[in-house]
């Protein structure tokens, strides 16, 4: 999906002073997934991941469209991650790493290598010198990326859904320690803490699927998915210091100074939590199906997938704002927002489009 369309709507929205208004439409490729703001020495760029295409497209500084990453087509990228101007993409199709050079201007961003894992990769982060990758078949990598090798191979107790690293460890979040169809645990664990080495430092266990993951220089902050819950663990002894009560099924947690909002999809409710205070704020939606929160200067906004909306949480008065597609993620840059959408957020095979939005 080579052609990019730029279509610039006229939308009237209502006013007020945090009302949003839609300034144009991009149709993209299958299943866009992420957006992401990319630094280099030159300018601030934005990358787009299309999973259905296992394409990369590259944005300027205003969200216009520059050129698609070549040599992607066929690994089945499913995440990406940045590192000192590289980018390291995860193939789920090919068991491949893929690396850009993406120093310079976009034009001259070039694939450098692709390494061979025979995995089925899903996501990954960075430990120094150390990438450590989450394979679909419960194993976890460690790639040296000055030589390029495999240097060891772990093999966990079920399947990991994140993984984040500070400068010791790797932490993963071990989502499907909890069976459904068994109403019982897998596994009694949901974190592993582990070393540059691939050694296991540490078993904690946690919720009912553990997922996604957050860090400070003191703590983990990690959700549980079917609990409701979010974990506070001490990185000094690894024991559970604090547990949040959220909603239902709570998603994706964005942290804002010594604040962590996290939307709940089950109970169309965004949480705020204080962690200096530990009081919890619960913000009731009008959108349906809350997914993520964005953070966007002093504003705050929440896209929810079922209605198909973005609205602000900083006035209950605002109405939320239907975008025609479901939101699935978002970035700020100054006064304007820039939202990923899919025709049908239950399937990765449909048509997507890329919104501008008007803060």
């Amino acid at each position: 999906m080579k052609k990019i369309f730029w279509i610039v709507l006229l939308f009237g929205i209502s006013c007020n002073l945090m009302a949003l208004q839609i300034v144009s439409r991009q149709d993209l490729g299958l299943a866009p997934f992420k957006i992401e703001k990319v630094q280099n020495k030159q300018s601030t760029y934005y990358i787009v991941l299309l999973k259905g295409d296992s394409e990369l497209l590259v944005l300027d500084s205003t969200f216009k469209p520059l050129r698609f990453l070549e040599g992607s087509e066929n690994e089945g990228i499913n995440d990406f991650v940045l590192k000192n101007e590289k980018l390291y993409c995860f193939g789920f199709f090919s068991g491949r790493v893929v690396v850009y050079d993406i120093s310079g201007d976009p034009s001259r961003w070039k694939l450098e290598k692709k390494i061979s894992t025979g995995e089925r990769l899903i996501t990954g982060a960075f430990l120094k010198n150390t990438l450590g990758i989450l394979g679909m078949d419960k194993n976890f990598l460690l790639l040296n990326i000055e030589n390029f090798e495999i240097t060891k191979k772990i093999e966990l107790p079920v399947e990991a859904l994140s993984v984040i690293a500070d400068s010791k460890f790797f932490y993963i979040s071990l989502f499907y320690n909890y069976n459904l169809l068994n109403n019982d645990f897998d596994t009694s664990y949901g974190l592993f803490v582990i070393d540059p080495a691939g050694k296991i430092h540490k078993k904690i266990a946690l919720g009912k699927r553990p997922s996604y993951m957050l860090q400070d220089s003191d703590n983990l902050y990690v959700v549980n998915y079917l609990d409701g819950t979010l974990d506070v663990i001490s990185k000094e002894n690894f024991q559970k210091k604090r547990e949040y009560k959220l909603g239902k099924l709570p998603n994706f947690p964005i942290m804002n100074d010594r604040e962590i909002w996290v939307a709940c999809i089950g109970s169309n409710a965004v949480y705020q939590i204080e962690l200096d205070t530990d009081v919890v704020h619960q913000f009731k939606t009008q959108g349906s199906g809350p997914l993520k929160v964005l953070i966007a200067g002093k504003h705050r906004y929440v896209m929810s997938v079922t209605s198909g909306t973005i609205e602000t949480l900083d006035s209950p008065e605002s109405k939320a704002l239907k975008l025609y597609g479901y939101p699935i993620d978002a970035v700020a840059n100054n006064d304007k927002i820039a939202v990923l959408l899919q025709e049908d957020w239950l399937s990765g095979s449909v048509l997507g489009s890329l919104v501008i939005l008007q803060q």
